[in-house]
């Protein structure tokens, strides 16, 4: 579960970074004595935009990207098999997969429409996309108290706060 995690992340993350490209600079700064003539942003919109359009071809990418790996990381959460001993401890921890899973959902359902034209909104975009970010840090957090691995990662503190090797 933790690569399709990392991976949804990733593509979350991708997708913010096609939406936020800076504007690139054309042309030479005019120097006219003491006045300084400023290069012209190269979108055509002029100073008004601080990023470039994105690619629609990197944005159909990510999305399919999420289309191929959001069933994955269902399928992982639904493969989960919790022990009988642990059912009690395993109750909130799957609660909290399901309902981020299902926000995560949420989130890609709004990229879809976002993404359905060439006129994407940027801001939207980059919204929804740090919406998944959160749910997938949501899940790997609800991942890692099922394995107990917030109780490991405690201990291994305390041997190196007392300066215990960690063996």
């Amino acid at each position: 579960m933790a690569e399709s995690i990392k991976r949804t992340k990733r593509a979350g993350i991708d997708l913010i970074g096609e939406c936020t490209q800076p504007v690139e600079m054309s042309g030479e700064i005019d120097i006219i004595g003491q006045d300084v003539i400023p290069i012209l942003p190269a979108t055509s919109e002029g100073f008004a935009q601080s990023y470039i359009a994105p690619r629609p071809k990197y944005i159909k990418l990510h999305m399919n990207q999420f289309g191929a790996l959001i069933p994955i990381l269902q399928e992982d959460v639904n493969n989960l098999l919790v022990p009988d001993s642990e059912k009690a401890y395993a109750a909130q921890p799957l609660q909290d997969l399901s309902g981020y899973l299902n926000d995560l959902r949420q989130h890609y359902k709004k990229l879809l429409d976002l993404t359905k034209s060439e006129d994407y909104d940027q801001v939207a975009i980059c919204n929804e996309s740090r919406g998944i970010d959160t749910s997938c840090k949501g899940i790997d957090s609800a991942r890692k108290k099922l394995l107990h691995e917030d109780v490991k990662i405690e201990h291994q503190e305390e041997k190196i706060e007392k300066g215990e090797s960690h063996k």
